[in-house]
């Protein structure tokens, strides 16, 4: 996992948010869901931008089975003043009848996952300010393949085609967070990957 020091250099939310953030969540996990030891669960979000910023209004995750056991549209807390189609996917036609919070959206994820998940994303930082979402159990794609020799991150299509043989984000019709995330999944579950360990928790 991600080690505090290399959370903080890539902005990951702190736990200090919780309390000068009232608007943030913690992740707390569902006891009561029985998965193996320290299960992976691969997030991505997209966004729209709206008149408070960008805001979350699409989520998938995927399990280590690389099934995708949660999809929904996210109704923002702003009104959307761009869709950023051609990477979010998000048309004003998909957005008309979407209900669905965020607030509701974090209770299923607490609900369905269980306390010791550990997420796995493509600069998961992101997602998690998105969401509003506090969690320090994660594994970052975008800093586990860097070369660590400067800021600079590798995109997860240059990953997907470099390791995986795969194409993905090639179309206008935007990005497909269930794939995405599936794709983060297989990056970690590949046997020829180089990974730098040195940036991540042993446990």
């Amino acid at each position: 996992m991600l080690t505090l020091e290399h959370r903080t250099a890539h902005e990951y939310p702190s736990e200090d948010i919780l309390t000068k953030d009232p608007s943030w969540f913690r992740f707390t996990g569902n006891i009561a869901v029985k998965a193996k030891k320290n299960p992976l669960y691969a997030i991505d979000c997209e966004m729209c931008k709206t008149e408070n910023g960008s805001e979350v209004t699409h989520i998938a995750i995927v399990d280590e089975s690389l099934d995708c056991i949660y999809k929904t549209y996210i109704k923002p807390a702003s009104p959307i003043i761009d869709y950023v189609t051609a990477f979010s996917g998000i048309t004003p036609e998909i957005m008309k009848n979407v209900k669905t919070k965020l607030s509701q959206v974090i209770k299923h994820i607490n609900d369905i996952l269980p306390i010791d998940a550990i997420f796995v994303g493509h600069s998961l930082e992101n997602d998690l300010q998105a969401l509003k979402l506090y969690h320090d159990r994660v594994i970052d794609t975008a800093t586990l393949f860097s070369s660590g020799k400067g800021p600079f991150k590798p995109a997860l299509r240059f990953l997907a085609m470099k390791f995986l043989k795969l194409v993905i984000q090639d179309g206008s019709n935007g990005h497909d967070p269930s794939v995405d995330a599936m794709t983060c999944m297989k990056l970690i579950k590949a046997e020829d990957n180089p990974w730098p360990q040195v940036w991540y928790d042993s446990e």
